[in-house]
């Protein structure tokens, strides 16, 4: 049964910018997690390890061949993006189906993107990404003096890349799921965020911050935090895009009004039931008996 939307259920108002919604996002992430660890932070750990040892072999190679710094970082993405477009492909690939099917196992096959038209696109994808971190960031950051227009022209970069990066989360998804081209799914992405974008860029923030935590917690904490932010997304994508399959669960992240509130609620709610009867005996027990 698909889950009812604000214009199907009159009755059931859905607020614009939730914190509850968002802390749900990220509860049901973490129950998929942690039911399927091994797969979950498998995956994860296989990808930060490969691009950990790529990234360091590319560094040794730029290192020796050029010596200014702005060329380092070009090259340096030259040479990685290629690695990362396949590997972050084939993660993305094996995470839709550890969030969509959540009974069957994952093989590791699914690790590998073996289409190579998905691959390209992923490519394109992932340089478009970093020609607009280029152009609206990094740009303004490289300048020796922050006055005046310099620094209003930052913050105005940065904000713009953070909504743009919002409008397109879902890009990766669609070039992955279901093998659209990049324009099409920077297309796709942009209008399916349409109307809903302060919640997705609260959402994105949130995602990303959690993500830089886990990065900050020596490195070991991001292979926790990458699963998590990736079933976030997913779990998100799936919502606005309606999918069948998650259906039930999404209806109980969205419609946090809903008297049933989901299985991390229900369990915390039998908790606090078990624990007022038990207080109830105890203080029944302790009670003076009266005198017949």
């Amino acid at each position: 049964m698909p889950a009812p939307s604000p214009e199907t259920s009159p009755g059931l108002k859905l607020p614009r910018i939730n914190f509850r919604i968002v802390a749900n996002y990220f509860l049901y992430a973490h129950e998929i997690v942690t039911r399927r660890w091994r797969r979950a932070l498998g995956a994860t750990a296989i990808f930060g390890v490969i691009m950990t040892g790529i990234h360091l072999a590319a560094i040794q190679i730029v290192l020796s061949v050029v010596h200014m710094r702005d060329q380092q970082n070009v090259l340096l993405s030259v040479l990685t993006l290629p690695f990362t477009a396949y590997f972050l492909g084939g993660l993305v690939q094996f995470m839709l189906r550890l969030v969509r099917e959540p009974e069957v196992p994952t093989a590791w096959r699914w690790l590998f993107l073996t289409d190579p038209r998905r691959y390209l696109h992923m490519l394109l994808f992932l340089v478009y990404y970093y020609f607009l971190y280029v152009v609206l960031v990094k740009v303004t950051v490289d300048f020796n003096e922050y006055q005046g227009l310099i620094q209003i022209r930052l913050v105005a970069g940065l904000f713009l890349f953070l909504w743009l990066m919002a409008r397109l989360i879902f890009a990766p998804l669609y070039v992955i799921d279901q093998g659209l081209g990049v324009r099409a799914a920077l297309k796709s992405s942009y209008l399916l965020t349409t109307g809903r974008t302060r919640r997705t860029l609260l959402l994105s923030l949130a995602f990303l911050a959690t993500l830089w935590l886990g990065v900050f917690a020596a490195g070991i904490g991001a292979i926790y935090t990458l699963a998590i932010v990736l079933c976030g997304v997913i779990l998100l994508f799936d919502n606005y895009s309606d999918a069948p399959a998650a259906a039930d669960r999404l209806h109980l992240i969205e419609f946090s009004t809903s008297p049933d509130r989901g299985p991390v609620r229900k369990k915390s709610g039998a908790r606090r039931k078990k624990k007022r009867s038990a207080a109830k005996k105890k203080s029944a027990a302790k009670a003076p008996k009266k005198e017949s």
